[in-house]
């Protein structure tokens, strides 16, 4: 394998990107920054996140017209099971606690 840094070739094409990155990142950054693109950017992104909402919601309705339960309500059983855990937990050190005693 040779070495990349005694390449003429490579030497070269480094040489060359280095130059273009010099000249094009003022340009990329000032067209970053303009009104222009930040409006159009803020736009195309407010109606991807439309369209997600809908889809959304488009699927949620399909799933439930299916049977089978939403993301909502996989949610909500989720958080339900998650506050019997919580319950169950606290019980048992009541439990512990009054064996303890015992």
């Amino acid at each position: 394998m040779s070495d990349a840094n005694n390449d003429p070739l490579w030497t070269a094409m480094k040489s060359s990107y280095d130059a273009w990155e010099q000249a094009a990142t003022p340009l990329f950054d000032a067209w970053l920054r303009s009104p222009f693109f930040l409006g159009s950017a803020g736009t195309m992104l407010t109606g991807l996140t439309r369209v997600r909402a809908m889809q959304r919601k488009v699927m949620d309705h399909w799933w439930a017209n299916v049977g089978l339960s939403t993301r909502r309500d996989q949610e909500r059983t989720l958080h339900g099971i998650d506050d019997l855990q919580s319950r169950l937990v606290d019980l048992e050190a009541r439990l512990a606690d009054l064996e303890g005693e015992r």
